[in-house]
C-alpha cells in the first residue's frame, strides 16, 4: 500500500449515506437467513428492501452499465465474490452477505456474518474471532497512529485465537479509490494516519492450515480444501477522536442494533429461542 488519500467531506457524506442504507438492509435481511432458503433469495430480500424501503434504484444499471446494488452470498469455505444460486442454506452453514452500492456516483461496501442455526463449534470460533478481530482494528484507529498498528492489532487477535488471516492490502473500491488496510503489520510501520483518510476494514479470518485459490476464469476466492472461513467489512474513517464506522446503521429491531450484537451473544439468542 503505497497512500491513503483524505477524502473530502461531500465524497464522505455520500459514502456515509450509501453504507448505512447497506448496513440496514444486512440488520434487516436477519429473520431471513434461515435453513431452506437459497442464496439467490437473499440477494432478491436484499435488492427489494432497498427498492422499496430505501428508494434506491437497485435493479438498474449505472451510465457506465455497472450494477447500482450488487450482493454476493459467500457460502462456508467461499471467502468472496460468492454469486448467489439455486443453492439452499442448511442448518450448521455460515454465510457471508456482501452489499455493493453506487449512489450519486460515490461506491460503498459493507459484509456480515450469519450462522445458520447452530454451526460446529470451529465455525463459531471463525466468527467470533472475526468480529474480534475487526473490533482490535478499530480500536487501534486514531490520527497518529500507523496502518502497520492497526494490522499487529488485528493478526494479533487473529492468532491468539488459533486461526489465520488471508493478507488483503492491494483491493480497492471503485469510485472512489478506497484502499483495503492489511491484516498484518509492524507497529510504527506504514503510512501514518490522518483525519480524513478513509479505507477498509476486513480481517479475513481461515484456518492455519488452508490454501486458498482463485480460479482464472472467475472472481470467487475460497479455501482449496473447503474449509470454512469469516469476514466482516467495515469502510472507517479517521476522526480526531479516533474513527467513525461509516458502515454504522442506524437500524434497530427489538430494541437491539443487530450488526453490534457479538457472535456469542448470537448464541445465546438462539439457545433462547430453542427453548421458548
Amino acid at each position: 500500500m503505497n497512500k491513503i488519500t483524505a477524502i473530502r467531506e461531500l465524497e464522505a457524506d455520500k459514502i456515509r449515506a450509501s453504507a448505512s442504507a447497506a448496513c440496514e438492509t444486512l440488520d434487516w435481511i436477519s429473520d431471513y437467513v434461515v435453513a431452506g432458503v437459497k442464496t439467490e433469495s437473499i440477494a432478491k430480500f436484499c435488492h427489494d428492501y432497498l427498492f422499496q424501503v430505501k428508494k434506491i434504484p437497485a435493479y438498474d444499471v449505472t451510465e457506465e452499465g455497472d450494477p447500482v446494488v450488487t450482493v454476493y452470498v459467500s457460502h462456508n469455505y467461499i471467502i468472496a465474490g460468492g454469486k448467489p444460486s439455486s443453492l439452499r442454506l442448511q442448518h450448521g452453514d455460515i454465510i457471508n452477505v456482501e452489499l455493493k452500492i453506487q449512489m450519486d456516483n460515490c461506491f460503498s461496501e459493507s459484509s456480515r456474518m450469519y450462522m445458520i442455526g447452530k454451526p460446529s463449534p470451529q465455525k463459531i470460533a471463525m466468527v467470533e474471532a472475526a468480529f474480534e478481530a475487526m473490533s482490535s482494528g478499530l480500536e487501534a484507529v486514531r490520527p497518529g497512529a500507523t496502518t502497520g498498528d492497526v494490522g499487529h492489532a488485528i493478526y494479533t487477535t487473529i492468532s491468539k485465537m488459533g486461526f489465520h488471516t488471508l493478507i488483503n492490502d492491494s483491493d480497492f473500491t471503485e469510485r472512489p479509490a478506497i484502499p483495503h488496510l492489511p491484516s498484518v503489520g509492524r507497529p510504527g510501520a506504514g503510512i501514518k494516519l490522518e483525519t480524513g483518510m478513509i479505507f477498509i476494514l476486513e480481517p479475513i479470518i481461515i484456518s492455519r492450515c488452508a490454501d486458498v485459490e482463485r480460479p482464472s476464469s472467475r472472481s470467487i476466492l475460497s479455501t482449496s480444501d473447503c474449509s470454512p472461513t469469516a469476514h466482516w467489512k467495515h469502510i472507517i474513517a479517521v476522526t480526531d477522536e479516533g474513527c467513525e464506522v461509516l458502515t454504522q446503521p442506524t437500524f434497530h429491531k427489538d430494541g437491539l442494533l443487530l450488526s453490534c450484537i457479538k457472535p456469542s451473544q448470537m448464541d445465546g439468542m438462539w439457545r433462547k429461542k430453542q427453548a421458548s
